[in-house]
């Protein structure tokens, strides 16, 4: 365990890393809100984007690699393959329900499925080399739609 720890320590603070950017900006490569919009619609439709396109890569990266990979970043993606689609979905169903009904409760539901797709997202933004990352981020940014799984 102990030859694991350096590895440990460095996914942690690359997920640390990825949750301050991510809160504190919002996922900026989209730029700000626009006046008017709501914030929390708005940043779950953008991290929508860039969590699909980054768990995708993240995903495609860990198979193609997974025999030189430690055990650490596979039980990563494996968390993440088996996580991600669940959290995916009530992310998309909770941003739809309350663009229609505007409910505090509703918003309640949308900021709950938000932390949890944003978790995801740093876990494989934080283990995904910067070369794939940033192709997911251009993904995402230049998606006209939002993904469906």
């Amino acid at each position: 365990m102990k030859k694991f720890a350096p590895i440990l320590a460095a996914i942690v603070l690359a997920c640390s890393l990825a949750t301050v950017a991510t809160v504190t900006t919002g996922c900026n490569i989209f730029g700000p809100v626009e006046e008017g919009h709501s914030a929390v619609v708005v940043n779950a439709e953008r991290t929508a984007k860039l969590s699909f396109y980054t768990v995708d890569g993240f995903l495609e990266w860990e198979h193609a690699n997974r025999p030189f990979l430690s055990s650490d970043i596979t039980k990563a993606a494996d968390e993440v393959r088996e996580k991600f689609p669940p959290a995916y979905k009530a992310l998309r169903d909770s941003t739809k329900l309350y663009k229609f009904t505007r409910d505090p409760d509703d918003e309640s539901k949308l900021t709950s499925s938000l932390k949890i797709v944003q978790g995801l997202l740093n876990i494989a933004s934080g283990l995904l080399p910067p070369p794939e990352r940033a192709l997911a981020e251009t993904k995402a940014a230049k998606a006209t739609t939002i993904p469906t799984l």
